[in-house]
């Protein structure tokens, strides 16, 4: 990796540090905490700041791929 990239991990890794988790076990809806996260997730970043996501482009062009987008059947998409 450059020496870029490895900046950008760090950067991204002291933000994610101090972030405040939510524990599962806390919450009666799995699917609540879910929707929570990526409330949080999305308020927190802008929509043009994805562009910008260190390793992600590969793995979104390889689902894009498996899903099928043009296809108008139901798909879903777990990420863990």
């Amino acid at each position: 990796k450059t020496e870029e990239e490895k900046q950008r991990w760090r950067r991204a890794l002291t933000q994610v540090a101090v972030i405040a988790g939510e524990h599962s076990i806390s919450w009666a809806s799995e699917a609540e905490m879910i929707l929570k996260i990526v409330m949080d997730v999305s308020n927190e970043l802008p929509s043009s700041d994805f562009d910008r996501l260190v390793g992600v482009e590969a793995h979104v062009e390889k689902m894009k791929a498996m899903i099928c987008l043009e296809s108008d059947d139901v798909k879903i998409v777990g990420i863990w």
